[in-house]
């Protein structure tokens, strides 16, 4: 099972970035994308792993309680653009790039601390905050998918 450690992200940026699925669901590449729904939205703090067994899962879980110790309910952050990722040449995803802030700096690291006794690793790659709105097709010709010049920056 794929599992990870995630953000749930809010319904203002739901309804935003649901709006920007609706212009990228325009562009003549879209069918080669599986678009996620909005209510799968969120922030992966981290990646555990494609084949996690339950027994670990549940450790997580039950580890969890601890985490976070000031009782966090939100933090801010900015959708900066959206992109393809995790390269430009060789993307597997469309996604909302979020600003990396000193909060979800703070946050993956608590993450991590926590999984650490657990035995699971932490990131191999660096952290790149993002929300994932769609899954490029194994068979895309993803040389043909641009993101509009209009949702490369955002405000």
């Amino acid at each position: 099972m794929r599992s990870f450690i995630a953000l749930p992200v809010d319904r203002q940026a739901r309804n935003q970035l649901s709006k920007y699925v609706d212009q990228l669901k325009h562009e003549p590449w879209a069918e080669l994308v599986h678009w996620f729904p909005e209510q799968n939205f969120h922030v992966t703090l981290q990646f555990l792993g494609g084949h996690v067994l339950p027994e670990k899962i549940k450790q997580v879980e039950s580890s969890m309680d601890g985490w976070f110790c000031e009782r966090m309910t939100f933090f801010e952050t900015a959708i900066s653009k959206i992109q393809l990722f995790p390269e430009p040449k060789s993307p597997h995803t469309i996604v909302a790039k979020l600003d990396t802030t000193i909060m979800l700096q703070y946050l993956l690291r608590e993450a991590e601390e926590h999984l650490k006794p657990l035995g699971l690793q932490n990131r191999k790659q660096s952290f790149r905050p993002h929300i994932s709105l769609g899954r490029i097709k194994a068979k895309a010709n993803k040389e043909i998918i641009q993101i509009p010049s209009n949702l490369q920056t955002l405000e």
